[in-house]
C-alpha cells in the first residue's frame, strides 16, 4: 500500500548552529508538512539553538548516550531499544558518521531504509582524525543510499568512484534565495546597532568558532588589510570552542576596537547586506551554506582553495591558497566588486527545489 505521510528520523547529533543543522531547518521549513515529517536523535545533551523552530514545525525528539569509544555496548543496547520501541520508522537519514556503522546497522536489523549524508571533506588533523576515518570506512559499503552536499564530500566518505555508485545522490546545499536579497533597510539597521560608520568597510565572516574555520589566519588577513584600510570593520558571527580564545588574540594583537563579534544569531539574513566582502579561509568543507547565502546578497566572496570547488557558484566568489599577501589583495579587490543583486547562477541552489527533491526521494525508497 502506498504510503502518503511519513516521518522520517535524521540522527544529527545536536540542534547546535552548525552547517548540517542550518541546511537540514532550511529543508524542514519546505516539506509538505501532511506529507513529511522529520523528527531527531540527538547524542550530545547540549547544542539546542534550532529548538524552538523545531518544536514549531512538529518535531520529536530522541536522546542516545554520547559514543565515547568505551561504551560501544551501552550505544548498541540503547539503540537497539530505541528500534524496538519505535516501529514507525522506516527510514534513518544520518548526519553524524564517526559510529554510524553501528546505529547503522541496527537500523537495518529492524528494516529501516538507511541513508548516511556526507557534509565535509575532512575530519582534520592527528590521531583521533584518523581513528574516525578508520570508524567510517564501512558506510560505503553498508548505507542504502550514500548523499552529499558536493562531489568532493562524497568522495571524500565514500570513495574516488562514487560517482558510478547507483545509490549515490548529490543534494546541494540551498537557501531561500529570496530571503537573503540585499537591502538597504537592513544594511542601515545592523550597522546602527554595532556602531559601524556610514564610511567604514566591514569584512564578514558568518561560521562556528572551531579549529577548520580558521579563525586565527582571518585575523592574521585582516591586521594587514588594516594596513591598506584603516576604516576597515571585520563582523564575525557564530560561537563555538574558540570564541573566546580568538576574543584574545584580537586584544593581544591591537586590533579589538576593529573586531565585532555577533556571536549566534537566529536570523542570520541582515547581517549580510551590512557587509561589504565576505572571508572564508575554511581548512576544509563540504559545501559551506554560508558562501551562497553571501553570493545571493550580492557580496563578493574569498574562500580558501582547501574546500570543496563547488563553493563558486557565480562570478562573485574566489578560491585562493592560503597566502597573507594574497589574501589582503583578494579582499581589497572584492570590497569593489559588491553588488546589491545576487548573480543569477545563486538560484540553481534555492532550497525549494532542494526539499522537493528530498521529499519525492523519501517516497521513491518507501513506494518502490
Amino acid at each position: 500500500m502506498e504510503q502518503k505521510h511519513i516521518r522520517v528520523l535524521h540522527m544529527i547529533g545536536s540542534l547546535g548552529i552548525g552547517g548540517a543543522q542550518t541546511l537540514m531547518l532550511s529543508i524542514q521549513r519546505k516539506l509538505n508538512p501532511e506529507k513529511v515529517h522529520i523528527d531527531y536523535i540527538f547524542d550530545r545533551p547540549d547544542g539546542h539553538y534550532f529548538k524552538p523552530e523545531t518544536d514549531k514545525l512538529g518535531s520529536r525528539y530522541f536522546y542516545m548516550p554520547t559514543f565515547v569509544g568505551t561504551n560501544l555496548l551501552e550505544v548498541i543496547k540503547a539503540w537497539t531499544r530505541f528500534f524496538k520501541a519505535n516501529d514507525e520508522y522506516k527510514i534513518i537519514h544520518a548526519h553524524v558518521y564517526t559510529y554510524a556503522s553501528i546505529y547503522l546497522w541496527i537500523a537495518k536489523k529492524f528494516g529501516l531504509k538507511t541513508i548516511i549524508h556526507s557534509h565535509n571533506t575532512s575530519n582534520g588533523p592527528g590521531l583521533k582524525a584518523r581513528c574516525k576515518d578508520f570508524l567510517q570506512l564501512p558506510l560505503r559499503y553498508q548505507s542504502d543510499y550514500l548523499y552529499a552536499c558536493s562531489l568532493d564530500a562524497g568522495k571524500w566518505l565514500f570513495g574516488d568512484d562514487v560517482e558510478s555508485k547507483p545509490n549515490f545522490h548529490l543534494l546541494k546545499n540551498g537557501i531561500d534565495v529570496e530571503s537573503f536579497r540585499y537591502s538597504d533597510e537592513k544594511r542601515r539597521a545592523i550597522r546602527e546597532k554595532y556602531c559601524i560608520a556610514n564610511d567604514d568597510i566591514v569584512f564578514g565572516h558568518v561560521g562556528r568558532f572551531t579549529i577548520p574555520k580558521n579563525h586565527k589566519y582571518l585575523l592574521d588577513v585582516f591586521a594587514e588589510i588594516l594596513r591598506h584600510k584603516p576604516n576597515s570593520k571585520l563582523l564575525m558571527l557564530g560561537n563555538g570552542d574558540l570564541y573566546e580564545e580568538t576574543i584574545a588574540k584580537g586584544k593581544a594583537m591591537g586590533i579589538s576596537d576593529k573586531l565585532i563579534f555577533a556571536g549566534g544569531q537566529s536570523e542570520v539574513a541582515p547581517f549580510y547586506s551590512a557587509m561589504d566582502a565576505f572571508l572564508f579561509p575554511s581548512l576544509f568543507e563540504g559545501l559551506p551554506v554560508s558562501t551562497l547565502e553571501a553570493q545571493a546578497n550580492g557580496l563578493a566572496c574569498v574562500c580558501s582553495d582547501l574546500i570543496s570547488s563547488e563553493t563558486v557558484k557565480s562570478s562573485l566568489c574566489c578560491q585562493i591558497p592560503l597566502e597573507t599577501s594574497l589574501w589582503v589583495q583578494k579582499s581589497l579587490e572584492a570590497i569593489e566588486k559588491r553588488r546589491t543583486t545576487p548573480d543569477e547562477s545563486v538560484y540553481a541552489y534555492d532550497i525549494t527545489k532542494a526539499a522537493r527533491e528530498l521529499e519525492d526521494f523519501y517516497f521513491s525508497i518507501l513506494n518502490n
